[in-house]
């Protein structure tokens, strides 16, 4: 299977883009302008004069018109219970090293939210989004 894949890149982010110090909005939305095939999500936090912060827990919610959001809640089908519960991701533990999470069961969205449970001082957030086409694939 051949895929060509999307990546918004992190390193072109500006670093003093990347804060929010909003504490009443607790989620990053990223439109993908179509919907693809997401396969998985890199983060990284910021550094601001001395300080660090970064993101170290967060869920994602996804949807395909904006307005009808499902949390991720991984692979359901690896045992007998039903998660109904959002799979919590595990962030960063610094502002310096990428962590990737790739997800177990891929999804189909347009939209996705990037919602923080846990930080250091503030929400930053820069990150990738790994994903592909659905009308690109060749089987």
């Amino acid at each position: 299977m051949t895929v060509k894949c999307h990546f918004c890149l992190m390193d072109k982010c500006p670093e003093k883009l990347c804060f929010l110090k909003e504490k009443s909005v607790l989620l990053l939305q990223v439109d993908l302008l179509q919907p693809k095939i997401i396969h998985g999500i890199k983060t990284q936090g910021a550094r601001q004069k001395f300080s660090n912060y970064y993101i170290s827990q967060f869920v994602i919610f996804y949807s395909l018109d904006g307005e009808n959001w499902k949390s991720y809640k991984g692979n359901s089908t690896s045992s007998q219970m039903v998660i109904i519960f959002p799979q919590v991701f595990q962030g960063n533990r610094d502002y310096l090293q990428p962590v990737m999470n790739f997800l177990d069961v891929p999804f189909f969205a347009k939209y996705l939210r990037i919602h923080p449970l846990k930080w250091n001082k503030y929400i930053a957030l820069r990150m990738e989004v790994l994903g592909c086409d659905t009308e690109q694939m060749d089987y």
